[in-house]
């Protein structure tokens, strides 16, 4: 009983939350391990988790010894349901603090941080059939499926795959590498089936460019480190997209980008370093310079081999 204890209290540390459950099975064999069914979550009433079958495996030596470390962790078909606040919601103070790199920066870290520190000597974790649910106003907005992530963690950092299915993206995939002590991420995505104008119309009601039904795909590869400030590099394909207004419309095929965003000192800058299209036929070339300090912006453009 003292072992269920520290399991349920190590765990609820990690995410944040106290855990709550129906039932808890612990056995020793074949080796040390603790199954709770129908475990639930809520953190922060926005987020809500229910597992039908959660399985902690501890540690075997630090376990003999009477202290209690995670190994392994298993989910299996966990449903995360996310409330969105209303479109009219008024914005949070820290959401009206003015912009500054710095504050980017920590942002950044602060999303990766509980991740990092969930994971923290723990050797895998894995999640299997996982449904993610977005609700406004009682409304489901979206739903991802068929969720399945497997995190890893070693003297590099953290390593996670993750694969999912929705009615906007067919397929999603995401492998990436996390490295806590040089504050640094790197990774690729891809995403394949995807259709923008599948896109609920009460998930992106600010959404500027209405875009075509066509369905494309997008290759990103990232590089992103925090330390000092704000790195990243962003590289990405995209084959086809269709921008529609009113009643005209235009092709765009064979997009290739690369991107450079840093920000220190009080200053962001954006450069695109590479900017292809094939149909219409345009290489594209920029900057863009932001200070926090001053109510302007500089932008240089140069266009290269553009049909007309």
């Amino acid at each position: 009983e003292a072992t269920q204890r520290e399991i349920i209290d190590l765990l609820s540390r990690k995410v944040g939350g106290r855990v709550q459950f129906s039932g808890l099975h612990f056995s020793f064999f074949p080796q040390p391990h603790a199954v709770f069914f129908d475990a639930g979550l809520s953190m922060g009433g926005r987020l809500s988790v229910h597992i039908p079958s959660l399985t902690i495996y501890p540690k075997v030596w630090p376990f003999l010894v009477g202290r209690t470390d995670f190994a392994r962790i298993e989910a299996q078909s966990p449903r995360l349901t996310l409330v969105l606040p209303p479109p009219g919601e008024t914005p949070s103070a820290r959401s009206l603090t003015p912009w500054s790199p710095e504050r980017l920066a920590a942002e950044v870290r602060a999303l990766l941080g509980p991740a990092l520190s969930g994971m923290e000597d723990m050797s895998s974790l894995q999640v299997h059939g996982a449904k993610l649910i977005l609700l406004r106003e009682g409304a489901s907005l979206l739903e991802v499926d068929h969720i399945h992530l497997t995190g890893r963690s070693s003297s590099r950092g953290l390593a996670v795959e993750l694969t999912a299915e929705s009615s906007p993206c067919k397929h999603v995939s995401l492998k990436a590498q996390f490295d806590p002590r040089a504050c640094e991420a790197e990774g690729r995505i891809d995403l394949k089936g995807v259709a923008a104008g599948r896109l609920p119309p009460g998930l992106l009601p600010g959404l500027p460019i209405p875009i075509g039904p066509d369905e494309t795909a997008l290759d990103l590869t990232f590089k992103i480190g925090t330390k000092g400030g704000l790195k990243a590099d962003i590289r990405g394909e995209l084959p086809l997209v269709r921008i529609v207004r009113k009643r005209h419309s235009a092709r765009f095929k064979g997009a290739r980008f690369k991107v450079t965003i840093q920000a220190s000192a009080g200053r962001l800058t954006v450069a695109l370093t590479d900017r292809h299209l094939d149909e219409p036929r345009l290489d594209l070339l920029g900057t863009i310079d932001l200070d926090s300090g001053a109510p302007r912006a500089r932008l240089r453009l140069e266009a290269r081999e553009v049909d007309v």
